[in-house]
């Protein structure tokens, strides 16, 4: 088990290189989801009306890993274009991230002190649109480039 974690830490340690991603908030995001899921286990052990399954533990989980996902495909994008403000948004979609962890920790440990279930908002599929919309504004520039140069052919 020592074995796998010292592997998944260098895995996540080359990610977070490769992608030229915040060092620090990558850590603590990481560290954050970890922290929300094993809360979020203990709610539903405390809780009656939530069930502790394995199968909700891990769509939890993969949940989690998309959220990480539109991380590195942003990253990617950035790097893909050189676009150096992207570098910047990569950094603050993190940490929008890190703080819908922080809340959903928070509302964990409510439900778990008052026994009644405390939802956060979702902030996740608003930034996923917001992420969409700058991307979409990034292509209709590009694209624009083709129309301003449509004489040359």
């Amino acid at each position: 088990m020592e074995k796998f974690i010292d592997q998944l830490k260098a895995f996540l340690y080359g990610v977070i290189l490769f992608f030229q991603m915040d060092k620090e908030v990558s850590i603590v995001l990481i560290t954050l989801i970890f922290i929300d899921m094993f809360a979020g286990l203990i709610k539903a052990a405390v809780l009656p009306d939530l069930e502790v399954s394995m199968k909700i533990f891990f769509a939890g989980l993969l949940k989690k890993c998309l959220m990480l996902l539109i991380v590195m495909v942003l990253a990617l994008v950035a790097k893909g274009l050189g676009f150096e403000d992207f570098k910047d948004m990569v950094t603050i979609v993190m940490k929008i991230m890190l703080l819908n962890e922080g809340i959903s920790i928070f509302n964990s440990v409510r439900s778990i002190y008052n026994k009644k279930e405390y939802k956060s908002s979702d902030f996740i599929s608003v930034l996923i649109e917001k992420i969409g919309e700058m991307l979409v504004k990034y292509m209709d520039k590009l694209m624009r480039l083709f129309d301003d140069k449509s004489g040359c052919l």
